[in-house]
C-alpha cells in the first residue's frame, strides 16, 4: 500500500481497488492516547465512529483488553470509500456494526442520541463550525474528538470535496456547547472528551 505523509497528523493512503484514489487517514500513533482515554471511562456501550477512514477503530477497540462495547457503527460522508475499503464487511465482522453514508452535520437528534460514545478522530476540521456545533449539541453520550492544533490542508486532486479542511478548533470554542470537557495536546493535536452536562470525572 502506497503512503504519502502529509504534515504530522495525517497521511494519505491509496485505496486497494483504485490505485489512483487517495484518502487521508489518521496516524496510528494517535490511537494509544485515544484508547487510554476511552479505558478511563467505563463501558463504551453503542459506538458511532464518524469518518472511519480505513476502519482502524473497531479493530483496535476490539483488540484492546480494557474496553467493552455493544457494537460499533460508522458514518462516512463519501460512498466511494465505503465500497473501496469494504467498510461494511469490516465493521460487521469486527464489531457487529453497520456503516451508514451521510454527513454528521445532517444527522437527526434521534440517531445521534442512540449512541453512548461518538468518535470523531480527525474529522471535526472538515466541518463548518456552526454546523458542527449544532450537530454536537444533539448528542447525549460522551464524544471523543481528535483534531489538529495547526491548520494543514488534507485534500489533493482526485479526492472528494469532503476531504477539505475548512476549520481550525480550540477547546474554548467547544465550551459553547455547555458540556463538561477535558482536553490535552497529544502528538500536536487536541485530544478532547466531551461528557454529559454535570459530569466531572476528569482524565
Amino acid at each position: 500500500m502506497a503512503e504519502d505523509p502529509v504534515g504530522s497528523l495525517v497521511r494519505r493512503v491509496r485505496t486497494p481497488v483504485d490505485r489512483g484514489v487517495l484518502m487521508p487517514t489518521s496516524l496510528l500513533a494517535q490511537w494509544p492516547f485515544i484508547l487510554d482515554l476511552l479505558a478511563r471511562h467505563g463501558p463504551l456501550g453503542r459506538v458511532l465512529d464518524v469518518g472511519p477512514g480505513t476502519g482502524k477503530a473497531p479493530v483496535l477497540i476490539r483488540d484492546d483488553g480494557r474496553l467493552t462495547f455493544d457494537r460499533i457503527d460508522a458514518l462516512e460522508a463519501y460512498q466511494g470509500y465505503i465500497e473501496e475499503w469494504s467498510l461494511r464487511a469490516l465493521y460487521r465482522a469486527a464489531a457487529g456494526g453497520t456503516v451508514m453514508c451521510g454527513r454528521f452535520e445532517d444527522q437527526p437528534a434521534e440517531r445521534l442520541c442512540a449512541y453512548d460514545t461518538i468518535l470523531m478522530i480527525d474529522v471535526l476540521e472538515h466541518m463548518d463550525k456552526g454546523a458542527a456545533l449544532a450537530a454536537l449539541g444533539k448528542t447525549r453520550g460522551q464524544v471523543v474528538i481528535c483534531t489538529p492544533v495547526d491548520f494543514a490542508e488534507a485534500w489533493a486532486p482526485g479526492m472528494p470535496v469532503t476531504e477539505h479542511h475548512v476549520s481550525l478548533w480550540r477547546p474554548a470554542e467547544l465550551e459553547l456547547l455547555g458540556r463538561w470537557m477535558s482536553y490535552s495536546i497529544k502528538n500536536r493535536g487536541w485530544l478532547i472528551r466531551l461528557g454529559p452536562v454535570g459530569e466531572h470525572d476528569g482524565w
